[in-house]
């Protein structure tokens, strides 16, 4: 068992070790950097994409004196929408790679509903 281990755990280091991982600047929400970016990776990383992982968003600090009408637009154009316009334009890469290719999409505990204290615009 000891041999066995020491052995999955070399295979692992070595998988880890040739593991490439990338990155490239990119305004979200904005299609002309959408269209950058995926050229930059067609390009340069082989026309392909196994893995995509939508991470960015904004928010509002709580003590911002914009009132919340004012800044639900914003906030929908870059965490929804933004996210929504990229990952799209994004997906003949990801159909282009790996058969378990795969796009994750991280969020946070500031889209919960319950720090809305409306019922309507819960219910909405």
């Amino acid at each position: 068992n000891n041999n066995n281990n020491n052995n999955n755990s070399n295979n692992s280091n070595n998988i880890s070790m040739n593991c490439k991982v990338s990155y490239e600047p990119l305004t979200l929400g904005d299609k002309t950097s959408h269209d950058i970016f995926y050229n930059i990776i067609n390009e340069k990383y082989y026309g392909k994409l196994d893995v995509l992982v939508n991470n960015a968003a904004m928010a509002y600090k709580g003590n911002d004196p914009t009132p919340f009408k004012k800044q639900c637009k914003p906030t929908l154009d870059i965490n929804f929408f933004g996210t929504l316009y990229f990952t799209d334009r994004m997906l003949p890469l990801i159909r282009k790679g790996t058969p378990d290719a795969r796009i994750v999409n991280v969020a946070s505990m500031a889209g919960r509903l319950d720090q809305i204290t409306s019922k309507e615009l819960k219910e909405r």
